[in-house]
């Protein structure tokens, strides 16, 4: 059976966009739809206190995060505070009993 050419143009171009699509589709969750929360300056606040724990979690888009427990002189709470390897890189070190200040968006 002979194929004309227009028809493997559309064959071709269809395979394509079916393997290319996902990882548009989550370049856009993650820039502003329902992935990961753009960086809000409105919301961002400035918190000093004790870290409690120092954690290692991994996203849902696979990608290793680190977090604290941070104990405030009102609260408790969970501060995001970015991609593991990246804090690696930099030697940036954080460890529990650590007194820190965290300026960050509040989500």
């Amino acid at each position: 059976m002979k194929i004309n050419r227009g028809l493997k143009v559309l064959l071709v171009l269809t395979v394509a966009f079916g393997v290319v699509a996902p990882f548009g589709f989550a370049q856009q969750r993650m820039a502003g739809g329902k992935g990961i929360p753009k960086y809000n300056p409105a919301t961002e606040v400035t918190v000093k206190g004790a870290v409690e724990k120092v954690t290692q979690d991994t996203s849902p888009m696979g990608w290793p995060g680190t977090h604290l427990t941070l104990k405030t002189d009102t609260d408790t709470l969970d501060v995001h505070v970015g991609p593991s390897a990246f804090l690696t890189e930099k030697k940036f070190e954080i460890a529990a009993g650590d007194q820190v200040e965290v300026i960050g968006s509040k989500i």
